[in-house]
């Protein structure tokens, strides 16, 4: 279907770059009579923060093409540029019921669809609101800004909140104090040590079978205090309990709640960081090698390299993750990934991160850790996750993909913080 007065310009079919087919390919996933935002799109590719890629991506895509361009929207709900582009998707956007039909009241097209719960993407405060269906008050919303909802988890997954509870607070800066730390154990082994002491067999077998695995009672106390306080120091320049003076404190900091992935802070820590935590992603990359290079080859196309010797032609082999992560991160700057990748989390009362994956870049490691600082409330304690894409299939012979994603449900009450290693750089 076309619109009428589309300019030839428009009309012109530009072959999307190949760093947009991540993209152009999660399209496609959402469901039809509804929408989503650049950010949300971006997160749903394992890209969060790449909003502006995204809108790259879709406005590559032509009027006519089947990729459903129509589906994906601003932050705050408005349509793409371009007077021709915004006609044709709000009429095609109609169509399929995603925004009520000319003329129509709101309240009207809910019923029309019999659906429940109403959002609007810029509500009070311009933050996403939702409401039910009956409410008169859902009339007064732009038509063009309103999305139906399935449920109230729904609602909440995409971080919209209810249009009388109060905004969503801003995401906790880390902080650490002694008393914080009580729940922790003590220990007086090295990270390797603890490292081996580790049931890895366990790991191993629910890494394969379920796609993560995860060992309890972690750090240390003098450890959390050096991650959380290192971080709370680079951002206000208070002194914690506990700080490592060489750490090369901030690279970058993302709200997620700009970018439709929840709302809660990543702080991205720049080299070089604390050495608890240099000590484990060295150590856990060389624990988890032989599981990643398995993993690495059952990704179709994948698995090989194009290696070339000097005075000889070029040769294909299998491809081996290099022994240490220092290696690997060469082969990251040599494809253009330059920029940390290791990230601490922050979240608040409400906090939420919806459910994404993390790729960062063409050269990427298929295993990374979540690392737990703090538990509900006040008292600490971490819990160390693995997540993987594939596991072994019913017959426990072959390594199939399952598209993992990970994230984390709202916070009910009292903060989290928690540590993300992916053991590859990003760009």
């Amino acid at each position: 279907m076309r619109a009428h007065h589309i300019s030839s310009i428009e009309e012109f079919i530009m072959a999307p770059p190949p760093s947009s087919q991540a993209f152009l390919h999660t399209i496609s996933s959402i469901p039809k009579g509804q929408t989503r935002s650049f950010g949300e799109l971006a997160t749903m590719a394992g890209k969060p923060g790449a909003a502006r890629a995204a809108g790259r991506a879709v406005a590559s895509c032509p009027l006519n093409s089947p990729t459903p361009w129509h589906h994906v929207v601003s932050s705050h709900g408005a349509l793409v540029k371009g007077l021709g582009r915004a006609a044709y998707q709000l009429k095609m956007l109609q169509e399929e019921g995603a925004r009520p039909a000319q003329g129509e009241s709101n309240r009207d097209w809910a019923q029309r669809l019999g659906v429940v719960l109403m959002g609007c993407y810029a509500g009070k405060e311009n933050q996403r609101v939702y409401a039910f269906a009956e409410d008169l008050r859902v009339d007064s919303w732009p038509a063009t800004l309103v999305e139906w909802i399935r449920d109230e988890d729904a609602a909440v997954m995409r971080g919209f909140r209810h249009i009388d509870a109060p905004p969503f607070p801003e995401p906790p800066l880390p902080h650490c104090t002694f008393e914080n730390l009580k729940t922790l154990p003590k220990s007086e082994l090295t990270m390797e040590a603890r490292l081996d002491s580790l049931d890895w067999r366990s790991l191993r077998v629910s890494l394969m079978t379920k796609g993560f695995s995860h060992a309890k009672s972690f750090l240390t106390k003098q450890e959390v205090s050096e991650i959380l306080s290192t971080v709370e120091y680079a951002l206000t320049g208070v002194e914690g309990c506990h700080r490592n003076m060489h750490c090369g404190g901030i690279d970058r900091e993302v709200n997620l709640s700009r970018f439709g992935g929840g709302h809660g802070k990543y702080y991205y820590l720049k080299d070089p960081l604390p050495g608890c935590v240099e000590s484990l992603r060295s150590s856990l990359y060389e624990k988890l090698r032989d599981d990643a290079n398995a993993l690495r080859l059952v990704a179709r196309g994948d698995n090989m390299k194009t290696e070339l010797r000097p005075g000889k032609s070029m040769r294909t082999i299998p491809y081996s993750y290099p022994c240490s992560l220092e290696d690997f991160f060469d082969e990251c700057r040599n494809a253009g990934q330059n920029r940390p990748s290791v990230i601490l989390l922050c979240y608040g009362k409400g906090g939420i991160n919806i459910a994404h994956r993390d790729l960062y870049g063409p050269i990427w490691y298929p295993l990374q850790a979540m690392v737990m600082l703090s538990q509900k409330g006040v008292d600490y304690e971490d819990l160390l996750i693995f997540c993987s894409s594939y596991r072994l299939d019913r017959n426990f012979t072959n390594l199939v993909k399952v598209g993992l994603h990970h994230g984390m449900q709202r916070i009910i009450s009292g903060q989290r913080f928690a540590l993300g290693i992916a053991f590859h750089l990003a760009k």
